[in-house]
């Protein structure tokens, strides 16, 4: 057993000083790069005070929602600021409806092997260079609590925002391996080590800057055309509005360890269907089309799949359900914001 734990510190320790020379070699090229380029002042900049702001946030369905109160209080400390949001392409469409960002980029991080993140690195480098640099940002904030696999700081780094706020990478045993030397990207670093709530953390670091917070619930996150499209949706499966209508959220990323088994969300269904009379919608994207069709077909002829709907869409839909059961997922959240009684499974 000695062996293995040896050799897994190694490679951490080779990792470290691998992180660690290309977290100074960025700032050896950078910092007078952004001298040049005039993007580096003496003087603090209050929230109130700022103009262009940075938001990467580059995770999954789940944690985009968990920021949207950061979002909005953002916004209301900083009410002259132009809020820039980076988001993956797959979120594109929920973040353009969040009404606390004046405009959203996409920076697609996706490579096929983690072995070669230069790539990934190569292509926010670009990515800075073509749609950041002439933005000018005042502010670049990294919300991310736990470790970022996403090149987040880099890009924040990247932009050549003056002031670059994150969460420090001390602030977890994983983090402090996988991201070792990302404090020196940052001009303020949070340590903030305790378990908390990830909103009261997005929150924690708006106060750490200055910004004042007046709300912490989490807003919903459809729109008009996406509850009109809902109220279609149940007229067209003839569900009425007094029947019970239960959505289940059984799919939650690759990891087998975040999933309840499929045949136990089937008899769970079942077991609501009998008592409650409920309407069951298994909930999911477009990639769970197969698998959400074949819970439907065990839980019977009452059960219906909602997969590859947008995010707004399924939002609103959630909100017309009286309860929801599922995985720590996006949907998950989604329901939450959303308002509607919760059983979140965690593995």
């Amino acid at each position: 057993m000695a062996r293995p734990l040896k050799t897994r510190s190694l490679k951490s320790k080779l990792k470290a000083v691998f992180l660690s020379l290309v977290s100074a070699g960025t700032l050896a090229l950078g910092e007078p790069l952004f001298w040049l380029m005039g993007r580096r002042c003496s003087s603090p900049i209050a929230p109130a005070d700022t103009r262009r702001i940075l938001v990467v946030r580059l995770d999954q369905i789940g944690d985009f929602i968990l920021t949207t109160p950061f979002l909005r209080e953002l916004k209301q400390s900083a009410p002259l600021a132009r809020i820039t949001l980076v988001v993956k392409p797959e979120l594109a469409e929920m973040a353009a409806s969040c009404p606390y960002a004046d405009e959203v980029l996409t920076f697609d991080w996706h490579i096929a092997r983690r072995s070669e993140d230069w790539r990934r690195r190569l292509r926010a480098l670009k990515f800075c260079a073509a749609h950041l640099w002439p933005r000018r940002f005042d502010l670049a904030i990294v919300p991310r609590w736990d470790a970022e696999w996403y090149c987040q700081t880099f890009l924040a780094y990247g932009s050549g925002a003056p002031k670059r706020v994150g969460y420090s990478e001390n602030v977890d045993p994983i983090k402090r391996v996988h991201n070792y030397g990302y404090d020196r990207l940052l001009t303020q670093a949070l340590h903030q080590k305790s378990a908390t709530h990830e909103v009261e953390r997005g929150l924690d670091l708006l106060r750490e800057m200055g910004g004042t917070v007046t709300e912490t619930h989490l807003p919903s996150v459809s729109d008009s055309a996406a509850d009109e499209w809902a109220q279609a949706w149940l007229a067209d499966n003839e569900i009425p509005n007094g029947r019970p209508l239960i959505a289940l959220g059984p799919f939650a990323g690759n990891s087998a360890l975040k999933q309840w088994p499929h045949s136990s969300f089937a008899a769970l269904g079942r077991r609501l269907g009998t008592e409650y009379g409920g309407r069951i919608v298994v909930v999911g994207g477009s990639g769970n089309r197969t698998d959400a069709q074949a819970i439907c077909d065990k839980i019977g002829p009452d059960a219906l799949a909602l997969t590859g709907a947008a995010l707004p869409q399924t939002a609103a839909l959630l909100r017309r359900c009286t309860l929801f059961v599922g995985d720590d997922s996006g949907p998950m959240h989604l329901a939450a914001a959303a308002g509607i009684p919760v059983v979140a499974l965690f593995g």
